[in-house]
């Protein structure tokens, strides 16, 4: 199904489902609705999603609900995908994983724009509330020539026109679509527009990057993907292990206008996260997740959490149902002369 072919408000829900169908089901529904994708669940049996759907003129408004999974696009997916779009994606709710060109951690009102003829993985650690514009290449192309210039980058949601349009697509809910009292094609121009000045906005970051040095920068973040838990890890370490020199990690990063101790911290506070939101570490206390993450010290790792978070990792945690009780004592004793 695209966008030009929902006539009215679709419904999906895996709620009249029997358990053991859910997932299979969840996927052709996306399938169907969006482009392929594969679909898996910690716990299956538990899974449950809502999905509605609208056409907004060339743009398909999907929000979606449900439990915790992880969802994207393999070999396979891509071998059975039709035609080429985009989809701008952004959490109404919660903070999500998303890997796709780097790897990002959105907190909610973040967006990021995925292009569906590249791999993605996207990991949504607890009960999401989703929005999803499927976007037509060449409609696109009219609002930003050098669309790939966004794909896979995080669009802050508190920035200049991140802001604006974060705050515009929480307000099209389908059904206000479906009875809005103008052109459909108008209420989609808003949302070119203001991409296309998100485009120009960020245009500044990343202005005369090459694509080596992109590729470069991207094994660099492997790497630290790898490596940030080691405390004391320099960029001569990582630029020996990559075959390269220094200056040449250096000029790499400077020219997608990054610095390594900025992707450091990246990788560090990706770590982190995953592990803050996991149930598997729900027994760790806050300060040891730090120090696992590579973070030095907890009031470090506590200043970080709250820049870019807007909270403290005990209220990240606490928010995120991994706090367990015999732990949250030993917690707040640990961080209480940081708060």
């Amino acid at each position: 199904m695209n966008g030009s072919g929902i006539a009215e408000v679709a419904r999906w829900s895996t709620r009249d489902l029997p358990a053991p169908q859910r997932l299979d089901v969840w996927a052709d529904v996306l399938t169907s609705a969006m482009i392929p994708l594969y679909v898996r669940a910690r716990n299956p049996r538990e899974f449950e999603a809502s999905m509605t759907v609208v056409a907004c003129g060339p743009l398909t408004v999907v929000r979606q609900s449900g439990t915790p999974h992880t969802c994207g696009r393999g070999r396979s997916e891509l071998a059975r995908s039709g035609q080429r779009q985009y989809h701008l994606m952004m959490s109404l709710n919660n903070t999500y994983h998303v890997s796709h060109r780097n790897d990002l951690c959105l907190a909610p009102g973040d967006l990021v724009l995925v292009d569906s003829d590249l791999n993605c993985g996207i990991d949504l650690v607890r009960w999401y509330e989703f929005l999803n514009i499927g976007i037509p290449v060449e409609w696109l192309k009219r609002w930003i020539p050098d669309v790939g210039s966004l794909v896979g980058r995080r669009i802050p949601g508190n920035s200049n026109w991140g802001a604006a349009l974060a705050a515009y697509l929480i307000q099209l809910l389908p059904d206000a679509v479906a009875n809005a009292p103008i052109p459909h094609s108008v209420l989609a121009d808003q949302v070119g527009a203001l991409l296309a000045l998100i485009a120009h906005e960020m245009s500044g970051q990343e202005p005369h990057s090459k694509p080596a040095e992109r590729s470069l920068r991207d094994r660099v973040s492997d790497c630290l993907a790898q490596r940030c838990h080691e405390h004391g890890l320099t960029a001569e370490a990582v630029a020996d292990s990559l075959g390269i020199s220094v200056r040449t990690l250096h000029r790499a990063l400077a020219g997608c206008q990054q610095t390594f101790a900025d992707q450091l911290l990246d990788a560090r506070m990706n770590c982190a996260l995953r592990m803050l939101e996991s149930n598997i570490f729900s027994r760790v206390t806050v300060g040891e997740i730090g120090r696992r993450a590579g973070f030095a010290d907890a009031s470090h790792f506590t200043r970080v959490v709250r820049r870019r978070m807007g909270v403290t990792p005990q209220q990240l945690r606490m928010r995120s149902g991994t706090d367990a009780s015999d732990t949250a004592a030993r917690n707040a004793a640990e961080w209480d002369g940081d708060q």
